[in-house]
């Protein structure tokens, strides 16, 4: 690509590939921003020069989709879903950089016109897999806003589909949706009954990550439940599937898979005890993270490894350092619910209300009107229902 790129420099084409050829050499290099850089150089010039280019609003998106970058092009990423307004994955796209940005009202509003357009697409017998793609990250968004009957009318709308087309994507948010339904609202027993390799009809032996969304779903609900057999079955499998991911050659979808078996195996110490055993394994989750950027086919993990470090340093009593937990998954996952939420209590048990006050703030910013306890623990606190500013 780069020797076609430099006899064809003039070239609209050719320079999108190249620089999708930057990118996708990034997602396997040690430094990656230097490929990024020269991509989003690349693309820009395209774009300046063809403001309609699908090529080079597509994969710049792609380019800042990954930490640290998703505020590069939002004039790029805006203008998508203006050229292609009737073309599912267009209108999708810009949802990846909103996510990333923690804009809710964004994701929410293209995911389900991206969702109808995928409809409108598909054919009688077969669902494109636009549809459930554009679906998961609907629920998504409704889920940190704290939304939780919308979050519900949208899984039951993706699950009565007759059938998905069979794909990995389809596969992937067959398993996440009921997953992070369940984990997201807190709902443990709904995750221990959630049934692996559902349905039958998609590609399961092709798509063990998606599979392992699922068990590690399965696993929080039973450590959660006190179900250590349940919980330990679990964590046999995400292994298992972790060993046939490498074995495949697809290192970084087993990197997925071994990140959430790091967390759940801490849980699992936890609940036998070790709290020092289960603060390593699931630091050594959050270390991993850092590593592999997400994939595009998510809106977000189930539970990031920083925010359930947070989690974890609560119930060791260190609130100081919770909190700074939280914050390295805000830096991430910016306006997640429970990592907003957790920030906010770790600081009041740290002694820190103004910081406690910040989060509470910036958590009913978002959530409005949600009827979760955990809004209504944000309103009631003493210096947030008075209206004092923070200092």
């Amino acid at each position: 690509m780069k020797s076609a790129y430099l006899a064809n420099r003039d070239d609209p084409d050719t320079a999108a590939l190249y620089a999708l050829s930057r990118i996708t050499l990034a997602g396997r290099a040690e430094d990656r921003e230097p490929l990024h850089d020269e991509a989003e150089a690349v693309l820009r010039g395209i774009y300046e020069k063809i403001p309609t280019h699908p090529g080079a609003i597509h994969y710049t998106i792609h380019s800042t989709d990954v930490d640290g970058r998703a505020g590069n092009a939002p004039d790029m990423v805006e203008a998508y879903g203006k050229i292609a307004p009737e073309v599912p994955h267009a209108l999708h796209m810009a949802s990846h950089i909103y996510v990333r940005l923690g804009d809710w009202p964004k994701v929410i509003d293209l995911n389900r016109r991206s969702a109808d357009a995928a409809l409108k697409e598909s054919d009688d017998e077969t669902i494109s897999h636009h549809y459930i793609h554009a679906l998961d990250y609907l629920l998504y968004a409704y889920l940190q806003q704290g939304q939780d009957q919308k979050a519900t009318k949208v899984l039951e709308e993706a699950m009565k589909v007759r059938k998905h087309q069979p794909s990995f994507i389809s596969a992937y948010h067959a398993a996440a949706m009921p997953a992070r339904h369940a984990v997201e609202r807190r709902r443990w027993l709904e995750a221990t009954v959630l049934q692996p390799r559902t349905p039958e009809y998609l590609p399961w032996d092709e798509a063990r990550w998606p599979e392992g969304v699922t068990w590690f779903a399965l696993g929080l609900g039973a450590v959660h439940t006190d179900n250590l057999k349940m919980a330990r079955e679990a964590e046999k499998r995400l292994v298992e599937l972790r060993e046939g991911t490498i074995k495949a050659g697809e290192e970084n979808l087993a990197s997925y898979i071994e990140i959430d078996r790091l967390i759940l195996s801490g849980l699992i110490k936890w609940a036998e005890d070790d709290g020092d055993q289960a603060r390593e394994l699931i630091s050594a989750a959050a270390k991993l993270e850092k590593k592999v950027e997400k994939n595009p086919t998510t809106p977000g993990s189930l539970l990031p490894p920083s925010e359930a470090l947070g989690n974890l340093l609560m119930d060791l009593n260190r609130p100081a350092a919770a909190l700074e937990a939280y914050r390295e998954s805000d830096k991430i996952w910016p306006k997640r619910y429970h990592t907003t939420l957790g920030a906010a209590r770790a600081a009041a048990a740290a002694g820190d209300p103004d910081t406690a006050r910040t989060y509470y703030q910036r958590l009913l910013e978002f959530t409005k009107d949600s009827r979760r306890a955990g809004v209504i623990e944000a309103r009631e606190f003493p210096a947030v229902k008075l209206g004092i500013e923070p200092r």
